[in-house]
Formats: structure tokens, sequence, C-alpha cells
């Protein structure tokens, strides 16, 4: 049984992307990865709002783990022990820079961002898009 399972939001659509798809693997190692490079903090308050207009209104990524996942992020030595990520990929919260909610069973405040920008994330979705009949 895999140990994720990974959505696409496409304004407002939701598309889920089996966990054996080697594209979806990789765009699950490379969202871990941007959590893991993180450089800074967002001070944001996170509602569950804010989480549904992301869903509905731009492109994101969340990835859901069956078990909480350890992360140590190396620029302020904390650890994390989310449920689940949600990358925006679209919107005032991407692009240049990758901005990652975690959570267990809500979005807590304090995403952390990544300068290194959403780039190479987008092209994976794009990939799974286009097989599943996407845009």
């Amino acid at each position: 049984m895999p140990d994720f399972e990974l959505t696409l939001f496409d304004h407002g659509r939701r598309t889920a992307v089996a966990a054996v798809d080697p594209t979806a693997r990789e765009l699950v190692a490379r969202c871990e990865d941007q959590l893991l490079t993180a450089d800074n903090i967002l001070r944001l308050a996170v509602t569950p709002a804010l989480i549904q207009n992301i869903q509905d209104k731009e492109l994101a990524v969340e990835i859901r783990y069956r078990e909480p996942k350890d992360f140590l992020i190396p620029f302020n030595q904390q650890t994390l022990h989310p449920l689940r990520l949600l990358i925006p990929l679209t919107g005032e919260l991407a692009g240049g820079v990758t901005t990652i909610f975690h959570g267990t069973a809500q979005y807590g405040a304090g995403p952390y961002r990544n300068r290194r920008g959403t780039e190479d994330l987008l092209k994976l979705v794009n990939q799974l898009e286009k097989r599943s009949g996407g845009q």
C-alpha cells in the first residue's frame, strides 16, 4: 500500500494521481526536497478559507501521508511531523518562491518558503495533467 495520496487542484478541479505513477513519485520527492531545503518561514495566519481559496482558484499539489512523516528542516533545526503538505503552483504564494503549507488535521500557521521556486514542480504537474486528460 502506498504511503501517500497525491491530489492535484486545478482551479477547483480535483484529480487524484496514482501513487504508483513514476512521475507522481518524482513530484512527491521534489516537493519533500523543497521542504527539506526551505530557507525561510512565511509569517501568515493560515485559515481554512485561505486553503480553500488555493484549492478552488489556483493550481496546487497536495500530499497526504498515511502516517506522520518526519522532516528535519536544517535552516532552523525544526522537526515537523505532518500528515499533509500543500504547495500552490500559481497565485501570489507561488512562482519565484515555493510556499509549503504543512499540518496534521488542519494546515498550521507558518508555511515554509524555498527560493528555488516552483518551475520544476510545474513541469511534473503538467506531465501528469496531460496524461489524465487535463489541460
